[in-house]
């Protein structure tokens, strides 16, 4: 919890007493599609000092929003993760981003993360365009690896699974963005021409794809 309590009963203003620090929601949003090891973070959010990230991640598991658990061998590193009452702000993060994304303030041509990209991609997802779609492709973004998948015209982003998917999206941090981009191209070439790469099943992720809006 923040060090300042707006000492409030009101559930919005003890809400902000929870999240309510600066990089407290950014770090929640590297959070929101699987548990992540402090240096994961900051890579993502260099623009936060480590005691800063350290800070806010120990307010987040004081807080019940996040904890802190080890991961079993081979890997038998530390990592952070949401609870699953952290995770219930998840549809409150993705009604603000898309309430953000209207502003006429906002400079899309900032520097972003996987994970905002992951958000922004159901943000700009469109059911109507998903009919019939049933669909499980593998993202890889700047080398995060997120899941998705597309069922009864539904998108869900998850981490990565271990089993294979049909098809694998690959783009780097300077082509990620345009995943969510003006430019709709309707072909592997045409996603190839933005820096885009498909890979396995080329027309089920150009499919997928196509469900975006710009």
């Amino acid at each position: 919890m923040t060090s300042r309590s707006y000492d409030e009963s009101c559930a919005l203003a003890h809400g902000l007493d929870v999240v309510g620090d600066r990089w407290a929601l950014l770090v929640i949003r590297e959070l929101m599609f699987g548990p992540r090891r402090f240096t994961d973070i900051q890579a993502r959010l260099s623009g936060a000092s480590s005691s800063v990230l350290t800070d806010r991640l120990q307010q987040l598991v004081a807080a019940g929003v996040a904890d802190r658990r080890r991961l079993p061998a081979p890997a038998a590193s530390w990592v952070y993760d949401l609870t699953e009452w952290g995770r219930e702000l998840r549809p409150a993060m993705l009604a603000l981003a898309a309430w953000g994304r209207r502003s006429p303030g906002r400079n899309g041509s900032l520097t972003t993360t996987p994970a905002a990209i992951a958000m922004a991609i159901l943000l700009h997802f469109d059911p109507a365009r998903a009919d019939g779609l049933d669909a499980e492709v593998d993202l890889d973004l700047d080398g995060d690896r997120f899941r998705a998948s597309v069922h009864d015209r539904a998108l869900e982003i998850t981490g990565p699974r271990d089993s294979a998917a049909a098809a694998t999206v690959r783009a780097d941090a300077s082509s990620m963005k345009a995943l969510i981009g003006p430019r709709r191209p309707g072909s592997a070439r045409g996603w190839a021409a933005v820096g885009v790469e498909l890979e396995g099943d080329r027309a089920l992720a150009v499919r997928l794809l196509g469900t975006l809006t710009a």
